[in-house]
């Protein structure tokens, strides 16, 4: 049988938990959280490690995308995240039961942390992904380019206002969810400590005329 290694909390005592990596070096703090009707806790800890070198010497550009997560220079593409689009329709379904209970009734609850749960699913399977991804570049890859997108930008509603309605906004809506789906933002940040972890770089660099057409043969 696995004994479980334990913890010590402030107010609480030892707690049994289960490790998802090898903790080492001195612990500076510990953070207990709760998601998804999950608790976890994260250690942090600080030890003295020697500056990597990367055993990769080639620099890679990508391009972050719907149709593909992330379309490398070197014609290496990265399927799209379709993690919110799968569940779509079961997460629509759970939320139109939850609108027909008694509001913070017990039934209403239970109903409120099937449709949480169902979010962290989502969540996990995206991070799951991304970190798939990620680590196959930053191994394969010393230094990273990528595009400095602004997503919350992006993804603004196109509603506008009483006075000036927006335009084609069932279609833009379709295009910010596709976008969040994707976890963008959450992709750099995991290929950003991945690569320096590695010993490796990742650059970004201003968006603008980084896709243009050829005026010969008019490839993009």
């Amino acid at each position: 049988r696995k004994v479980l290694p334990k913890i010590f909390l402030p107010c609480i005592g030892w707690v049994k938990f289960r490790k998802s990596c090898i903790i080492g070096g001195e612990i500076r703090n510990v953070t207990v959280s709760r998601a998804g009707g999950h608790w976890y806790v994260a250690i942090q800890t600080e030890k003295e490690v020697p500056d990597p070198v990367h055993p990769s010497t080639t620099a890679v550009g990508g391009d972050r995308g719907v149709a593909n997560l992330l379309t490398l220079s070197d014609g290496t593409m990265f399927l799209p995240v379709t993690a919110y689009r799968d569940l779509e329709k079961k997460l629509a379904r759970e939320q139109r039961k939850l609108a027909h209970k008694v509001k913070f009734s017990a039934n209403w609850k239970k109903q409120k942390a099937k449709i949480t749960r169902l979010h962290q699913r989502i969540a996990e399977i995206r991070k799951n992904v991304l970190h798939q991804v990620s680590t196959t570049i930053s191994k394969n890859h010393a230094v990273v380019v990528l595009e400095d997108l602004k997503v919350r930008n992006m993804t603004a509603s196109a509603k506008g206002t009483v006075d000036k309605p927006g335009r084609n906004i069932r279609q833009k809506s379709g295009l910010n969810k596709s976008i969040l789906d994707q976890g963008w933002g959450l992709l750099k940040r995991i290929l950003d400590y991945k690569l320096q972890w590695a010993g490796g770089m990742l650059f970004l660099v201003n968006p603008a005329y980084t896709s243009q057409t050829c005026s010969v043969c008019e490839v993009v």
